[in-house]
């Protein structure tokens, strides 16, 4: 009898060890969270909207308000590495610093904690793309068309600890993180057009705008333009005709393409054809309307 007291007894000591030190490990948790948090607090910057002031190519920040988003994420990911909203958004305000390689470093850390992410490889194309250096802006931005658009767009929403400064006074997150995407997407293909356009591999520039068009990627009116263009190079003028009434059926108000479907048609001698062009071109060209996006607008997002 007495040995099964004595067991007993030491049975119910470990088993309040074990009580207490679960609880102090919670705790301890808990008090390190905190801890944490006072920190983060210490250097929360006053606003965050002035980040989607150079997402947008607004007025130009002043370098003190970006010192302030740098510092504070780079306090989030010491703390929270595991984080690879913030290290994306800290990769943001790396470029805008002027510092483009810490930029990329912290876009690869977070493609390599969350690497289904189309924002993490998008960012760093778009850098490699500013700085020259078109054979790793194209890895990266065929990285980017990999990534799961779903899974993208349900990481984000599912961040809103790290983005919930962005989401104030949008009735539909969802909605509005899919038109992110899609302008995404759009430059992502854009960017690989101009790419493969400049290089003069015209056969790979009309498979990425063949592609562009069969997903219905964003502005078609841009992807027809652009073919019409290719086929100037490869003298294909009625192709190229073809694909600038294309751009104009979708856009009428697109004056570049049509200016070019006057010169196409023109060399064609499709009289009629260039004379109407021309007074559209005329007429859009008087009223300042311009559709291309020009490549240099095309910057970083942050999500």
């Amino acid at each position: 009898m007495t040995s099964f007291l004595w067991l007993g007894r030491r049975a119910m000591i470990f088993y309040i060890l074990i009580y207490l030190i679960a609880h102090f490990t919670v705790d301890y948790g808990r008090i390190n969270f905190g801890v944490k948090v006072k920190r983060l607090n210490r250097y929360m910057p006053r606003e965050f909207s002035s980040l989607l002031t150079l997402e947008e190519g607004g007025k130009k920040v002043e370098k003190e308000t970006l010192e302030q988003y740098v510092r504070f994420y780079r306090v989030v990911v010491e703390l929270f590495p595991e984080r690879a909203d913030a290290r994306s958004l800290l990769g943001f305000c790396e470029f805008y610093m002027g510092n483009p390689i810490a930029a990329v470093s912290q876009y690869q850390k977070a493609a390599e904690l969350k690497p289904h992410i189309f924002w993490f490889f998008y960012n760093p194309a778009v850098i490699y793309f500013k700085g020259g250096q078109y054979e790793e802006a194209l890895k990266y931005f065929q990285e980017a068309l990999a990534a799961d658009p779903q899974e993208t767009t349900d990481y984000i929403f599912n961040s809103k600890v790290i983005h919930r400064v962005f989401f104030d006074n949008i009735p539909s997150i969802a909605d509005e993180l899919r038109r992110r995407l899609i302008i995404g997407y759009q430059n992502a293909y854009i960017l690989m057009v101009a790419i493969y356009y400049q290089s003069k591999d015209y056969p790979q520039t009309l498979q990425m705008i063949q592609n562009a068009i069969n997903e219905k990627i964003g502005r078609q009116d841009v992807f027809y333009y652009y073919a019409g263009l290719v086929y100037i190079q490869l003298n294909q003028y009625k192709n190229a005709q073809m694909a600038f009434q294309k751009s104009l059926a979708l856009n009428p108000d697109f004056f570049e393409s049509a200016f070019f479907l006057a010169e196409t048609s023109r060399v064609l001698g499709d009289q009629k054809m260039h004379q109407e062009a021309s007074r559209k071109a005329d007429s859009l060209e008087a009223s300042k309307t311009k559709h291309i996006p020009h490549l240099s607008q095309i910057s970083l997002r942050l999500f």
